[in-house]
């Protein structure tokens, strides 16, 4: 029996993989007149925005963000959707009273938008944002910080994510904790796809959200 289910946000409970991508190809162009395909983008999905920017757009990254989130936020209503199943399944963990968290290292503004958009905001138990932690996945600090605020001290939980950070920063928390067991599961239905992470090792590979509910009952 689970005690507390973690899910990663983007690639995890809402599909904003097309809107990701094309708010990158845009900010790119913004400062370099770069065009380059969308393919190129997809190796930083996962990855903290300051991060992404960084490498991007070395010589403007912190007006990038500005740039970046404007765009991106024009295009939620247009392009951003929940996974099939994500509410029928957040519904039923809740009815059963496991735990619920959002760990996302994507900023606090941008991703309240996206769940408030898609109908999640106010279902989940608690939140861990990129501001919210120094460091981010895949170091455990997020994960850590995420027991603290729904009051793990004991149990089992079962970190959901699509990308492998997820996964590193699960088996990265469980290293580190005596009394609580970290799991974790590869969304297998987003962006990064089943063999970019079964490479990884999680402890299950989900091929829709709902599959989460077999865990629980295994």
């Amino acid at each position: 029996m689970l005690d507390a289910v973690l899910f990663d946000l983007d690639g995890t409970l809402i599909d904003t993989t097309q809107a990701i991508v094309t708010s990158l190809q845009y900010t790119l162009w913004y400062f370099t007149g770069e065009k380059r395909d969308k393919e190129h983008f997809r190796i930083y999905l996962g990855v903290p925005l300051d991060e992404v920017l960084k490498d991007l757009v070395p010589d403007h990254a912190a007006e990038a963000r500005d740039i970046y989130v404007e765009h991106n936020l024009s295009m939620h209503d247009e392009m951003v959707r929940l996974f099939p199943g994500t509410l029928e399944t957040i519904e039923k963990l809740r009815s059963r009273n496991v735990k619920l968290a959002v760990v996302t290292s994507k900023r606090r503004r941008s991703a309240t938008f996206g769940m408030e958009v898609t109908g999640l905001l106010g279902l989940f138990d608690a939140t861990v944002f990129y501001e919210d932690t120094t460091r981010h996945k895949p170091e455990p600090d997020p994960i850590l910080k995420a027991l603290d605020l729904l009051g793990i001290r004991e149990g089992s939980v079962l970190m959901v994510g699509d990308s492998v950070y997820d996964i590193r920063a699960a088996k990265n928390a469980d290293a580190l904790l005596k009394e609580v067991e970290v799991k974790s599961a590869g969304a297998a239905y987003g962006p990064s796809g089943r063999d970019v992470l079964t490479k990884e090792n999680p402890d299950y590979i989900l091929d829709s959200v709902s599959q989460v509910l077999s865990v629980l009952e295994n």
